[in-house]
């Protein structure tokens, strides 16, 4: 990912996600040996696990002028998972929808 793309911080949308998730238990392992941290900090690892400032809330409302669209365009938001004019956008509404049943439950 940090090769293909410049940078460690991975989102949490379509391909990524499961990397994403790895990349959080790294940060807030308490056993991570020695030669782990600088494996990691050697390929420019982001430790921090907060993104600058409203950086989540633009890409939240970018997403969310997508499936806008998507639903201007075909009348629903039942963004297929594998989408091919917008990849990321399925994956996306999934996540959304997942976080919703999440709140319901609490």
């Amino acid at each position: 990912f940090a090769q293909a793309n410049g940078h460690c911080r991975v989102p949490f949308i379509g391909d990524t996600d499961r990397l994403a998730k790895w990349a959080n238990r790294q940060r807030s392992r308490k056993t991570l040996s020695g030669d782990q941290i600088a494996a990691l900090d050697g390929i420019g690892f982001d430790w921090s696990s907060s993104r600058a400032p409203g950086e989540c809330d633009r890409r939240w409302d970018e997403m969310y002028a997508r499936l806008v669209r998507f639903k201007q365009r075909f009348g629903n938001c039942l963004v297929p998972q594998h989408f091919p004019e917008d990849r990321e956008l399925g994956p996306w509404v999934a996540h959304q929808r997942r976080l919703r049943k999440l709140r319901k439950k609490i």
